[in-house]
């Protein structure tokens, strides 16, 4: 008797950890990382005379040894550096608006400017930055998608910048889309 409901025990205990093997969910992924919406001191410093996509991208990785905190002063240095082209958009948007090139050097741009510039310094950087389009709350947009802890995150680089009100940029730092995975107020394509 003592032998047969041990081998009931041991049977019925087998297959419950057979079932449960069929139902392992794997865990979340990790939450967006958070960070206090504050210009990281590093772009203060930042030497711009002369300053290519390159020689920031450079400064940066030789200053900064943690991706994520590279990829927040980059982030940092687009929002806090370059100003919305509020004429630009208003109107047929010119092509250098939306060039990472002239959008470092002219300090402005429109959303695909911002979004390519940060596209350009992550690359330098060995960051995978890709330039995402889509839907808005506000219209259609230009943003990015980060590859982070093994899935896309998203970061909008131009509403973290400020604001237009009426017809001028309000300057605004925020981190507020830094590291979203999603929001109602954005729709995106896939990433190319």
């Amino acid at each position: 008797m003592k032998i047969a409901s041990l081998a009931l025990a041991l049977l019925l205990a087998m297959s419950a950890i057979a079932h449960a093997r069929r139902y392992v969910v794997a865990p979340p992924p990790l939450p967006p990382p958070v960070f206090d919406a504050m210009v990281d001191p590093l772009v203060a410093v930042m030497p711009l005379s002369n300053a290519s996509i390159e020689s920031i991208a450079k400064y940066v990785v030789a200053a900064e040894p943690s991706e994520l905190r590279r990829i927040k002063v980059l982030h940092d240095f687009v929002a806090d550096r370059i100003a919305y082209d509020v004429a630009g958009a208003r109107g047929e948007v010119p092509a250098e608006d939306a060039d990472p090139e002239t959008v470092l050097k002219n300090r402005k741009g429109v959303c695909e400017g911002y979004a390519r510039l940060l596209e350009e310094l992550g690359n330098a950087a060995g960051i995978p930055i890709r330039t995402v389009h889509g839907q808005t709350s506000r219209g259609m947009h230009a943003w990015n998608a980060v590859w982070l802890y093994g899935r896309w995150y998203q970061i909008d680089v131009t509403w973290d910048a400020g604001f237009v009100d009426h017809e001028r940029f309000v300057k605004r730092y925020s981190t507020e889309y830094l590291f979203f995975t999603h929001r109602e107020d954005h729709t995106w394509l896939p990433v190319r």
